[in-house]
């Protein structure tokens, strides 16, 4: 097996030849280009009690250190963009302090070129990170440690007013002669073929549009395709801002219901909606409400009405503490999220608090009276963050959370609402470029 050091040293040298073969022909004809050499360390202290569920009786709070380390190397000109970024995630302690052979403890998250075709065209293939709008059905999921990379082809069409994206993905769990079947990662997507466009109507106006084709592999063979499709509009003007979202979500899922069974159709829906003022340099004010269709409880249907954000970046929508869309499951009941974020900056400070009234956008079955529903309030959550620089590429960010549960909350997420459940986090960013050259 190659060695770590090895890797990013032939990586090295291979980024350092391009720089230099620009050099060369920079001499001979006008060209730029210029190769970055990155870095991000961040380790993360978090306390956690009743963190993505409610705690039980007695339970004992959860605290760890986790760090992200990552190298990146960008070079680009005026052919082709290229990123590699290598990666190593850990929580503190998880290996001994003497370790003959850490390889596999390092990943690749992207690993990608874009090949300059036009001025208005490109292609860009490889892992990636895939990001539309406001990263709600396509994210980085930069909170989490790991984030989230693809492996696709995105075909690219730039112009002063609009932008268009064509992205394709095929997965395999391993090189094979015979069949496609993903028996190790079943999880995964098979397949998806997703158009992106954004329409700039004016400085203050624009519109998006999404539609992904989302295939998952089935149990019994074959696969099943879900389409997600709508708009996102957006309008900024003078320190306010607006958005309004609607998706539609139907086709089949990879559960199999019936007799014999078959893919599951979906029938769900996403709507969302915010506003933003910016009452002083200072101080901004987001009142929003977002509302993710789901399934009664008080209903036998073999039809599916929930709706999932699929490879978003849940954590950036329904509160800190995840207890929604984050990994983990809360009836299917669908969510309903009024939300009010209160943010001010104070030199060098800057701090806020979000409010988030949680209920559910189906029926909860009420387990003491069946055939009737629970009250659907889930509770409110409130967030408070901060964050300031230390040094010039370094910042600390923090935060404290709490959610204020009901009973309906206890039933789909288990646990105890009388439990003081909270979670706080302290984390050191540091992400400078230790290297630039531009020729």
């Amino acid at each position: 097996m190659v060695s770590i050091k090895t890797t990013i040293a032939a990586i090295l040298i291979a980024f350092c030849a391009l720089s230099a073969n620009a050099q060369v022909q920079n001499n001979k004809a006008e060209y730029d280009s210029e190769f970055k050499i990155g870095v991000e360390i961040r380790p993360r202290f978090e306390y956690l009690h009743g963190y993505k569920t409610l705690a039980k009786s007695d339970q004992s709070a959860g605290m760890n250190i986790n760090q992200r380390s990552r190298l990146n190397l960008f070079f680009k000109n005026r052919d082709f963009y290229t990123r590699i970024s290598l990666q190593d995630v850990r929580v503190w302690g998880n290996r001994q302090q003497i370790v003959a052979n850490e390889d596999e403890a390092t990943s690749i998250h992207e690993a990608w070129l874009e090949a300059l075709i036009t001025k208005a065209f490109s292609l860009k293939v490889g892992r990636q990170e895939i990001i539309y709008d406001d990263h709600r059905i396509f994210g980085s999921v930069n909170w989490a440690q790991q984030a989230r990379s693809h492996d696709a082809a995105i075909f690219k069409y730039t112009s002063s007013i609009l932008k268009a994206e064509l992205a394709f993905a095929y997965n395999q769990d391993a090189y094979k002669l015979i069949g496609t079947d993903n028996k190790v990662n079943p999880k995964n997507y098979k397949t998806f073929q997703n158009l992106w466009l954004n329409f700039k109507a004016c400085n203050s106006f624009n519109v998006s549009f999404l539609f992904l084709n989302n295939g998952l592999q089935l149990k019994t063979g074959g696969d099943a395709y879900s389409q997600t499709i709508g708009p996102r509009l957006s309008y900024i003007d003078n320190g306010f801002t607006a958005h309004a979202t609607f998706y539609y979500q139907g086709g089949y899922g990879n559960k199999q219901v019936g007799t014999p069974a078959t893919a599951q159709k979906i029938n769900a829906s996403y709507i969302a909606t915010d506003i933003s003022y910016k009452f002083a340099q200072s101080f901004t004010a987001v009142l929003g409400f977002e509302r993710l269709s789901g399934n009664s409880q008080l209903k036998n249907s073999l039809e599916s009405n929930e709706f999932k954000p699929l490879y978003g970046t849940n954590h950036k929508f329904n509160g800190f503490m995840d207890y929604f869309y984050v990994g983990n499951a809360h009836g299917n009941v669908g969510l309903q999220d009024i939300y009010l974020i209160l943010k001010t900056k104070l030199n060098p400070v800057s701090f806020g608090l979000a409010t988030h009234l949680f209920s559910a956008a189906a029926d909860v079955v009420d387990m003491k009276n069946p055939g009737s529903a629970m009250n659907s309030s889930f509770g409110t959550e409130f967030d408070f963050f901060l964050s300031f620089p230390i040094v010039k590429g370094m910042k600390f960010i923090g935060g404290y959370s709490q959610m204020l549960a009901t009973e309906t909350l206890e039933v789909v997420k288990k646990g105890s609402k009388d439990e003081i459940n909270n979670s706080a986090y302290i984390m050191i960013s540091l992400s400078p470029d230790i290297f630039i050259y531009k020729k």
